[in-house]
């Protein structure tokens, strides 16, 4: 069966897949990491698949559409976001103007089984974990998301996937604290931390903390580096790379013991240890992306921050200074009890820290699960965390 995986046209250099969807200054374009994640399980699974990234191929409306067309998909996996819904809603309707025999998908995380009934392996559309679907009588039905893929190992590398599909964007893809061109892989998905803000484990991953074999990893990371010229970095988009210390020692060993030179980034906790810091320069690491938010107590504890305690964050970037290894600081702006005097604690704060680099975001409101804005659109009802809407 053909299959198609679209990440649509929009702004040019949009990052649908940022924990903050937009069009930024630095010209930072992001891999559509987790379409193609499910784009690979779809083609492992013996179908042939298209991946078209529209704003990284520079593509518009019409040309997306020229393209899906010559393919003849019988299903268009489309990934979008809160900002972007409404033109990806358009784009669908688009698509189903000029192919009304295809099916579309909204996001696409329950991809494989959907494909695997639409081929008549499965029976019933309503046994699909986690699927949306407009029903014959025009309701729509909701199916309660399913358990998380615990073997990670079962799935594609996403590096192959890139490689076979998305090679000729490979330079255009840019993030602006990293070293480009870069390759962006997960390790293991899922956060053990409740922080309130971060919308990945919410939304997608959950809070249990799911782990790739080091082998795995470090056998990916070898393949990426003899398969992507002028590699910058590897850049390992976990929620929490650091999330088990244990996880991150085995990956930097094995790394060390192949001999293998890659240069690598990751998100982090300020809660590594040194002899772990210096553990992951020696095996190639680089920098790591911390989230340190506020330096009010009351802010942290309304956000549910487990790092509480800004002494500690302040030695800990201390430590990673000692250990080779740079930090790029992230802060919020506008948080629950946020007040302007916060704020200036805040800044005072990251000037103490002094990260090599820093951002400061302002607060990006979502639906919350379960709660939809007083005056919301229609567009809210095929976009709710956990589903995959066909129609």
């Amino acid at each position: 069966m053909r299959i198609t995986f679209l990440n649509p046209p929009f702004h040019p250099m949009f990052s649908r897949e940022s924990r903050s969807p937009c069009v930024t200054k630095s010209s930072t374009l992001y891999w559509p990491m987790f379409l193609s994640y499910a784009a690979g399980t779809v083609e492992a699974d013996d179908n042939e698949i298209q991946l078209i990234d529209s704003p990284a191929m520079e593509l518009n409306l019409a040309q997306t559409l020229d393209g899906i067309k010559k393919f003849d998909p019988a299903l268009v996996v489309c990934s979008t976001s809160t900002p972007s819904i409404l033109n990806d809603l358009n784009v669908v309707h688009a698509i189903k103007h000029e192919l009304p025999r295809t099916k579309v998908a909204i996001m696409g995380y329950t991809a494989r089984n959907l494909v695997r009934y639409l081929r008549g392996d499965i029976k019933d559309i309503a046994s699909i974990a986690g699927l949306a679907f407009r029903k014959e009588d025009g309701t729509t039905d909701f199916q309660p998301e399913g358990p998380k893929i615990e073997n990670l190992d079962e799935l594609p590398w996403v590096s192959k996937v890139y490689r076979k599909h998305l090679y000729s964007c490979y330079k255009k893809y840019f993030y602006g604290a990293n070293l480009n061109p870069l390759i962006v892989i997960l390790s293991g998905r899922g956060c053990p931390n409740r922080c309130s803000y971060c919308v990945i484990p919410q939304t997608l991953n959950g809070h249990k903390f799911r782990r790739r074999t080091p082998k795995d990893v470090v056998d990916e990371l070898q393949y990426i580096k003899e398969n992507f010229e002028d590699l910058g970095e590897v850049f390992f988009e976990d929620d929490t790379f650091t999330a088990s210390h244990e996880h991150v020692r085995e990956i930097c060993n094995l790394i060390l013991e192949r001999g293998l030179k890659i240069t690598w980034s990751c998100n982090a906790r300020a809660d590594v240890p040194l002899d772990l810091l210096k553990l992951m320069k020696k095996a190639g690491g680089r920098e790591m992306c911390v989230g340190f938010e506020s330096a009010s107590p009351v802010v942290l504890e309304n956000i549910h921050k487990g790092v509480k305690n800004t002494d500690k964050a302040i030695e800990f970037t201390k430590n990673a200074r000692k250990a080779g290894l740079l930090v790029h600081g992230c802060f919020m702006v506008g948080n629950p009890g946020d007040t302007p005097e916060t704020l200036r604690m805040t800044l005072d704060y990251a000037k103490k820290l002094n990260p090599n680099t820093a951002q400061f975001y302002p607060i990006m409101a979502y639906a919350r699960q379960g709660r939809l804005p007083p005056h919301h659109h229609p567009a809210w009802r095929a976009h709710q965390p956990g589903t995959c809407g066909l129609l």
